[in-house]
């Protein structure tokens, strides 16, 4: 008997959340946390003029460019605007220079045999074989050097900071269309959630059910 009553319990409830309860709908709607409502209303304000205040004081486009030894951000500043990559040259004893970066029109490649030197901050440098990376940075293409830059870019958080929004920024469009159809699919979601409860309960149930059961036939 108690089994009994408790199924009952249950399944009064669940009738009530899936819409089958004649008085469920009848049933008197309203905030009922005003205090957090309030909160929640201040925080969305301050978030406002936050980005109110650095969108007219700040420039967001310093986030599509590294910064050389002067302060440019290559690609951005007028200066360097012709010049979107980071290169690091060579110092007296062969060794890349951490301090002074230059920003250059592309990667150079140098041929074999017969390498190419270019005005650095502290004289003239060899340059070495290098590749894009990210669209704004040019790495060594031999193992020689590749660790040193691995360093320099991950121990800085800045520059992977950096680098991470600046990739964000050029694919915008893919984001805001997996944005629109997430809120599309999110909107489906909650229709078949009001018109279909049930039997999304059911197959939720039998997902989770079967492929646990299906993963572990293949183990056997």
């Amino acid at each position: 008997r108690g089994w009994g009553a408790l199924f009952r319990v249950a399944r009064r409830r669940m009738e009530s959340c899936l819409g089958d309860d004649p008085l469920a709908d009848r049933r008197r709607r309203g905030c009922t946390d005003y205090s957090c409502f309030c909160l929640f209303a201040a925080c969305l304000l301050a978030q406002g003029t936050v980005l109110t205040y650095g969108y007219q004081n700040g420039d967001p486009n310093r986030f599509l460019g590294l910064p050389n030894y002067r302060g440019e951000f290559c690609g951005v500043s007028p200066a360097v605007v012709d010049r979107p990559f980071l290169y690091f040259c060579k110092d007296a004893v062969g060794r890349l220079n951490w301090t002074a970066p230059i920003c250059v029109d592309a990667c150079p490649s140098p041929v074999p045999g017969s390498p190419a030197t270019r005005a650095c901050p502290f004289g003239s440098s060899e340059d070495y074989p290098s590749e894009e990376w990210m669209g704004e940075l040019c790495i060594p293409t031999g193992k020689e050097h590749m660790e040193d830059v691995a360093k320099w870019v991950w121990s800085g958080h800045l520059v992977g900071l950096t680098l991470q929004l600046s990739q964000m920024v050029r694919m915008w469009p893919v984001l805001a269309i997996s944005g629109v159809a997430a809120m599309m699919l999110s909107f489906a979601y909650l229709l078949l959630l009001e018109r279909m409860a049930a039997v999304l309960l059911w197959v939720g149930l039998g997902v989770l059910a079967g492929v646990p059961a299906l993963i572990g036939s293949f183990a056997i």
